[in-house]
């Protein structure tokens, strides 16, 4: 055969390629494209009014059955929201907030696209400093560098003085597999330095396991994680030298009761926030989701409490989802699914606002935003069912 025959042949063999992967990529953004117009849609009409009343009529049909006469937790709990906008970062999303200093850091995720193929993209942490008020300061954002571009849902914590950073990294040379990471921060060179894979061969996909430090009597300090958040319940204590060591408590009647309940309507329990120590007790937020009739998932989040000590026993959990003012308006941006409506708490700072104790929840929103809840404590504690 002649090299222009040949050449021939591969230009068309290239053709008939080009073409095929043309109408595949066409067929997906086209497809994405008739989404996210009805997602944009719902969230235009979900942004005119307050979502979760009774009053809103004709836009609850958006909403599914599950959250029929859900009360809304503006009333009390919910004392304001703040949409966190980070300067030169496009849909920042999965924020932890950790006091410091006089105001506060929150370190986030962002997607940084590499190709048209909406699979294709980078997973960065950044981190901005806060203010008292929660705007951000004259300082730029910076990106921790992990040593990785696929980095996801960070946690903070100060811990023996000082700043760790929890989140899941991909595995090398096994498929997707992600693995949990732990780091002390170097703000000055903005370094995720020591950095420890958490790697227990559990399962493959390892995430959103839920920080918090725990003091033992003889004054150290330990990071300990809840694995399982509720059923059944298993709290990990892992250091680089020694195996781990296991909290298993028991569930009552009662939380198991709950846990059923509350799984049939709006999905398994599973991590979100780091808890914190309040009031001889710690408190931390949880995270589920569900599938709805049309298909679409929605993400929800809860609160719950306690013990201080061995074995961590449940001690109080919401009984609804918390809701607020304008959650879910954010369209899908960037890499966000428009598929899926999320709320997804990450982290909370605690602050004292004269004789009131304010929790401010950070959260991911339709992973394309970051909004700060700010709660009341005592309300919200009070709220909570006593197991």
């Amino acid at each position: 055969m002649s090299k222009l025959k040949i050449a021939i042949v591969v230009l068309l063999g290239l053709s008939v390629i080009s073409f095929v992967e043309y109408s595949y990529f066409d067929k997906k953004l086209r497809a994405h494209k008739k989404k996210t117009t009805h997602r944009l849609k719902i969230c235009e009409d979900i942004a005119k009014g307050l979502p979760f009343q009774s009053a809103l009529g004709e836009n609850r049909k958006y909403l599914p059955k599950q959250f029929d006469n859900i009360p809304f937790s503006n009333h009390g709990i919910v004392l304001g929201v703040k949409k966190l906008d980070i300067r030169n970062v496009f849909a920042p999303y999965n924020p932890a907030i950790i006091e410091h200093g006089d105001g506060y850091l929150v370190f986030f995720r962002y997607d940084i696209v590499k190709q048209m193929h909406l699979n294709f993209y980078d997973t960065l942490i950044g981190c901005a400093e806060l203010d008292q008020d929660l705007n951000q300061t004259e300082k730029e954002f910076v990106t921790i560098d992990t040593n990785s571009s696929f980095c996801e849902d960070p946690r903070a914590l100060w811990h023996n003085g000082n700043l760790s950073l929890i989140y899941n990294n991909l595995v090398p040379a096994k498929f997707y597999s992600r693995a949990m990471h732990i780091a002390h921060v170097d703000l000055d060179k903005h370094q995720a330095q020591n950095i420890q894979k958490i790697d227990l061969h559990l399962s493959k996909v390892e995430k959103n396991w839920a920080p918090f430090v725990y003091k033992s009597e003889d004054g150290s300090e330990n990071i300990l994680f809840e694995y399982q958040v509720m059923e059944p319940r298993q709290i990990l204590k892992y250091t680089s030298n020694e195996c781990p060591e296991w909290f298993e408590p028991k569930p009552t009647q009662e939380l198991e009761q709950w846990c059923e309940n509350w799984s049939e309507k709006w999905g398994t329990p599973l991590g979100g926030t780091g808890a914190r120590l309040i009031d001889g007790e710690y408190l931390s937020f949880f995270h589920s989701k569900f599938k709805a009739q049309d298909g679409t998932w929605w993400y929800v989040m809860g609160a719950y409490t306690f013990e201080s000590k061995a074995p961590f026993r449940i001690t109080r959990v919401s009984t609804t989802p918390l809701f607020f003012d304008g959650i879910y308006e954010t369209p899908a941006l960037n890499t966000a699914s428009p598929d899926k409506y999320v709320i997804f708490p990450c982290g909370f700072a605690i602050a004292n606002k004269g004789e009131k104790t304010v929790l401010h929840l950070s959260c991911g929103e339709n992973d394309s935003a970051i909004k700060i809840v700010s709660l009341d404590k005592d309300a919200l504690v009070k709220s909570l069912k006593k197991l």
